[in-house]
């Protein structure tokens, strides 16, 4: 499959909650092998529909996919991955503020 297809696969899954995090690696890891520009808005929408469903495996092995630039030059991924461990380490009350500002950045 094309990045451009894969891409539309996982988008399509996000939009009708079942998100499927193989497909979503393989499109990273084809963006990584190809030298293809990050999607960074469509990574948003996988982290956020891997934390919405509290599963923090799905969230490892997408970062484990990122490029350290990639996720680092993106203020987005980085609100997300706030929210992710605050919900992490049990700041319920932080999670929360925060999750409401990641929800705007997937509409």
């Amino acid at each position: 499959m094309s990045i451009a297809d894969l891409e539309a696969s996982v988008s399509g899954a996000i939009d009708t909650g079942k998100f499927d995090v193989v497909t979503a690696v393989t499109l990273l890891q084809k963006y990584n092998v190809k030298g293809a520009t990050h999607n960074v808005d469509l990574i948003v929408r996988m982290l956020v529909s891997c934390i919405a469903t509290f599963n923090k495996n799905e969230v490892d092995l997408i970062l484990a996919q990122l490029p350290a630039v990639v996720e680092k030059a993106s203020p987005s991924i980085e609100k997300v991955l706030a929210a992710e461990n605050a919900l992490q380490s049990g700041q319920f009350v932080q999670f929360w503020t925060q999750w409401s500002e990641v929800q705007t950045l997937v509409k």
